[in-house]
């Protein structure tokens, strides 16, 4: 089944990018971008299968506002300027 869970990704002044998900407890990054969003598709993965086996009910997407974004950044310090949106999409097969 395909999900898709938006991501709020985060340029740092060292070139890397770092990847959060509003919707979810978890965070990711990379070495570039392009590496940022396959390492964001595996924690995105990982996190879906976990909540499935564990029998926990997946949250609705959250919608990408300028509000959220700004929170999801400041939850973590990182800057909200340096911040854009992305989506996620991963295909899950259940394991029940």
């Amino acid at each position: 089944m395909l999900f898709v869970y938006p991501a709020v990704f985060v340029e740092e002044s060292d070139g890397r990018c770092s990847v959060l998900f509003p919707d979810f407890d978890c965070a990711t990054c990379g070495d570039s971008l392009s590496h940022a969003n396959r390492m964001a598709e595996e924690c995105l993965l990982l996190q879906l299968r976990t909540m499935q086996d564990e029998q926990h009910t997946l949250p609705e997407p959250s919608e990408q506002t300028p509000e959220l974004l700004k929170k999801t950044c400041l939850d973590v310090d990182a800057d909200p300027d340096s911040a854009f949106w992305g989506s996620i999409v991963v295909n899950v097969k259940k394991s029940f």
